[in-house]
């Protein structure tokens, strides 16, 4: 078994490592107007055959570097909800990469916290098992449900940037305010 098989759970998801058998539901999932209302270039695969190309290079990349994109499963039903990641981006106005936080869910799992609860996995995972002392997100201003989550995750708003030409909004989490808010809880 991989030593990342298991980032991280709450009572309800659980975000671990790509399997074989994931490469059919995520190409189901990566036609759904959740996944890509919001995303810059869009997760929408034409087969099961491209679905296991991607799951493939999302796998090779996380061994390498420990970050990148992963699924998020709701335990109840085993089945993949949705997709979130650390992984490095670099904004169009920064010199150098940064850790971004990312989450996309199915449509009918929006508004049920999910987002919010993968968020918390992943910054638990980025700020104690990989020691990184900020990660960023950045999302396009009418992406009203998403700087909502960002809020919730003590994120706080930065300023107005661009990611790959696009107008973005960025927010940034320190380790130190993470773990501080999160001890208070």
């Amino acid at each position: 078994m991989e030593n990342f098989n298991k980032i991280g759970q709450t009572s309800r998801i659980l975000v671990r490592a790509w399997v074989d058998t994931d490469a059919d539901a995520w190409f189901q999932l990566s036609q759904d107007e959740g996944i890509n209302k919001f995303s810059l270039s869009g997760y929408r695969l034409s087969d099961v055959n491209a679905s296991q190309a991607m799951i493939k290079v999302w796998t090779e990349g996380f061994r390498k570097i420990q970050l990148g994109v992963l699924p998020i499963i709701l335990k109840a039903t085993s089945e993949i909800v949705g997709i979130c990641a650390l992984k490095p981006a670099k904004l169009d106005d920064e010199p150098t990469d940064q850790i971004e936080i990312m989450y996309r869910l199915g449509q009918k799992y929006w508004k049920q916290g999910f987002a919010t609860e993968a968020g918390k996995i992943l910054l638990q995972y980025g700020f104690g098992q990989l020691d990184l002392p900020s990660v960023i997100g950045f999302i396009l201003p009418e992406n009203i449900p998403s700087r909502a989550v960002l809020l919730r995750l003590d994120m706080k708003f930065i300023r107005n940037s661009t990611f790959s030409k696009h107008q973005v909004e960025l927010y940034r989490v320190q380790k130190k305010d993470f773990f501080k808010k999160n001890e208070s809880e």
